[in-house]
């Protein structure tokens, strides 16, 4: 989870750091600014755009795998529960039997 977070973290700093850089010294803002840099400014969009893309496929991927992962351990978590409640049950017969009830 915290690498997730992580994760989330620095995504949210390449967006911000992306659009500080497009609207950065300008004065113009978003329009002023990509009018007078053109398609350099479009290009650099455009690969922060996929990059974020890329970044976002990954933590979908990681989340389906921490699910699966907590899944897993549900199951041997419900099965150590019934162990030792069957263990419990045993113990419990034993002591009967030994109490001769």
């Amino acid at each position: 989870m915290e690498d997730i977070v992580t994760r989330e973290t620095i995504v949210l700093l390449k967006t911000q750091a992306a659009i500080a850089a497009f609207q950065g010294g300008s004065g113009g803002g978003w329009h002023h600014h990509l009018v007078s840099q053109g398609s350099a400014d479009e290009g650099a969009l455009v690969m922060a755009n996929e990059a974020l893309e890329r970044e976002l496929v990954l933590l979908k991927h990681q989340a389906e795998e921490s699910q699966q992962e907590a899944q897993k351990l549900a199951l041997r978590l419900d099965t150590a529960l019934l162990n030792l409640a069957t263990k419990n049950q045993i113990i419990t017969q034993m002591r009967m039997i030994a109490q001769g009830r």
